[in-house]
């Protein structure tokens, strides 16, 4: 459960890095999603900036480590340990 809450965490972290980026930029007419009032909401990611975020997260060794043990069920052993207990088998 701790990666799971780590992950989480790295994931809040490059979506408040994307929106503080987003806040810094001049606004732009189509760039924005539309409220169903038809209001811009400047809370809420568009598809590139959404893009941006994935991009962030495995940018990152952290990210890309929890996701291979959760995927494989390795437990705390790293992508490179396993490639050298297979090369010495």
């Amino acid at each position: 459960m701790q990666s799971k809450t780590e992950l989480e965490f790295l994931l809040k972290e490059c979506v408040d890095k994307i929106k503080a980026e987003k806040k810094k930029q001049p606004a732009k007419i189509g760039k924005f999603l539309i409220t169903a009032q038809g209001e811009e909401d400047p809370n809420e990611l568009n598809q590139a900036e959404r893009e941006k975020v994935i991009e962030m997260l495995l940018s990152q060794e952290k990210v890309i480590s929890l996701l291979y043990e959760k995927t494989f069920k390795m437990g705390a052993g790293s992508p490179d340990d396993i490639d050298q207990q297979v090369q010495d088998e």
